[in-house]
């Protein structure tokens, strides 16, 4: 997936919709990155309804809850984090029971740790996670290849070849 929004984020397209929905796993083992239907130019600065905003909740940037019409890749990044902490811990790093919950939780709340709810996870992942997740857009990764790399980092750090599945424990 971060291979596709790299590709998608140098040719200046935002998906604004990543979740685990959105993700394919092929029968070859590849993840294809589906559904680019609220996807729009980065230089497009104006918002897609006055007033509201576009994606999963569950998996929205705090820019993008915010309504920001400046989003760039890092919500799209901040996307992919949320879905990686749900992989490796089954649960999601936000949320609530309501919508308004939901979105103060991505505002103002610091994710468990997923280390806390699953201790047999790599330190290293736990704070690529993490990183990931940050509520400051200047704190994440900065490119789809720097989250990608940290990634392929902790493989390396686990002895697993780059090809497996980035997220497995």
């Amino acid at each position: 997936a971060l291979a596709a929004l790299s590709y998608a984020h140098q040719r200046g397209v935002i998906h604004r919709d990543i979740k685990p929905a959105n993700m394919m796993l092929t029968p070859e083992g590849v993840i294809k990155l589906m559904d680019f239907g609220i996807a729009k130019a980065a230089t497009d600065r104006k918002l897609t309804m006055t007033g509201t905003t576009m994606g999963s909740l569950y998996y929205m940037s705090p820019e993008q809850i915010q309504g920001s019409a400046a989003l760039d890749a890092r919500s799209d990044l901040y996307s992919v984090g949320v879905t990686l902490y749900e992989l490796v811990t089954g649960k999601r790093p936000f949320d609530g029971d309501s919508q308004f919950a939901i979105m103060a939780a991505h505002l103002e709340k610091a994710p468990v740790p997923p280390v806390t709810i699953d201790p047999r996870l790599p330190a290293e992942l736990n704070d690529v996670i993490l990183l990931s997740v940050s509520k400051d857009p200047n704190q994440r990764f900065q490119t789809a290849e720097a989250f990608r790399n940290a990634l392929v980092s902790v493989q390396q750090i686990l002895g697993r070849p780059a090809g497996a599945a980035a997220a497995a424990p």
